[in-house]
């Protein structure tokens, strides 16, 4: 099975042309005796070193990379970037989450102004053995870790905040299987793209010009702040 070019190729969020995103990608597949090896080398990197972080939808991959932090789309954008990069094609899966995936994470008061579907939720596909296998990556091991020991010290079966389940856990990517870190937490399936700028350009566009204001100004800053929290956490357990 042949796949189209437009898998391996730059869109502007996706601009693995720069030197900034074509020099990491060679050093992380550095060593590598094979594709499964390079895959596998980018989903850590993107998973572990750049934390879950809320930050702007629309951050090119170049920029996740500068500032090292992202969310499910910017990380997923990255991940695309390092792996057409190295000539291995990749996609966006997108859609909508419910509200309730951040429950516990966003603020009280402004969860209830807080549309019940929201956009733009992406994860990674790559094309290997010969199909499209999802690899989410977007949580980072050490928020995901916190969120299971928080969860279970407290016996909780409610998400704490990323729609992670404490007994539905896949740490890694057996390396043919899909791994969906968040199985389960996509209401609305957008579908795929091989170029998902204008999706993610509507998506960062849900909310009206005040209530985006304060998402930015004030919601993800505590949101943030939950996640430094949990991360901490597992230290403590």
């Amino acid at each position: 099975m042949n796949t189209a070019k437009e898998y391996v190729e730059p869109t502007n969020l996706v601009d693995f042309n720069t030197p900034i995103v074509k020099e990491k990608a060679l050093e992380l597949i550095k060593g590598c005796t094979s594709k499964n090896d390079m895959i596998k080398k980018i989903y850590h990197y993107v998973r572990d070193e750049i934390p879950y972080t809320f930050t702007h939808n629309l951050q090119k991959a170049s920029d996740v990379l500068k500032h090292q932090a992202g969310q499910c789309n910017t990380k997923t954008t990255l991940t695309i970037a390092l792996l057409r990069a190295v000539n291995i094609p990749a996609r966006y899966h997108c859609g909508s989450v419910s509200k309730k995936l951040f429950i516990n994470t966003i603020p009280k008061w402004a969860y209830l102004f807080t549309p019940k579907l929201i956009p733009g939720h992406c994860w990674a596909e790559v094309f290997i053995n010969d199909t499209w296998t999802a690899i989410e990556n977007v949580v980072d091991l050490k928020l995901y870790e916190g969120i299971q020991c928080k969860m279970l010290d407290e016996n909780q079966d409610e998400s704490i905040g990323c729609g992670l389940s404490k007994d539905k856990f896949q740490k890694e990517w057996d390396g043919e299987t899909d791994i969906l870190m968040q199985d389960g937490a996509l209401e609305v399936d957008a579908g795929i793209f091989s170029n998902a700028d204008e999706y993610l350009a509507k998506a960062e566009n849900f909310l009206n010009p005040i209530k985006r204001w304060v998402k930015n100004t004030f919601v993800k800053n505590a949101m943030n702040r939950k996640f430094n929290e949990l991360r901490k956490y597992a230290n403590k357990s």
